[in-house]
């Protein structure tokens, strides 16, 4: 097999997987941006062996795999993501009015420590610095609505 067209094929793994990482850390654009920028370079580092049919007909089928993904699976992405990850999707035990303490900074999302447990988290009103004492206002999806203290 040719260099060029195995290099193609690691770079489409990687932007599979990149995407995979898109759904799973509940839409991360920054996963979907690097997703499509390596799919792009594939596909320019492999056009001149399939040509530019085989490289239309490449992306329909990497599109169709990816939308059957992301309408079908991608909940259970979340959820496993979650668990590998140490993150808590089970939200039933978390009381309105409590407080908590950020992990990372919330810009607009991120994550937090309540009760001992990593869970999604975001500010709905100004940016919010890591380590610092939050007061959870509301649930929405998976994530803990927050605000400073």
């Amino acid at each position: 097999m040719n260099f060029s067209i195995a290099f193609s094929l690691v770079l489409i793994v990687v932007s599979f997987l990149s995407f995979l990482m898109y759904a799973a850390q509940n839409s991360f654009k920054g996963y979907l941006a690097f997703s499509i920028i390596v799919y792009g370079l594939a596909c320019i580092w492999i056009a001149d062996y399939i040509g530019m049919l085989g490289v239309v007909v490449l992306s329909i089928a990497y599109a169709v795999v990816l939308i059957l993904l992301w309408t079908k699976y991608r909940t259970n992405l979340f959820t496993w993501w979650s668990s590998f990850s140490g993150f808590q999707t089970d939200l039933s035990e978390v009381n309105i009015g409590d407080s908590a303490s950020t992990i990372t900074s919330l810009k607009m999302d991120g994550s937090l420590k309540y009760k001992g447990q990593k869970y999604y988290a975001l500010s709905k009103s100004i940016a919010i610095p890591a380590n610092y004492s939050v007061t959870i206002e509301g649930i929405e999806g998976h994530y803990l609505v927050v605000r400073p203290n």
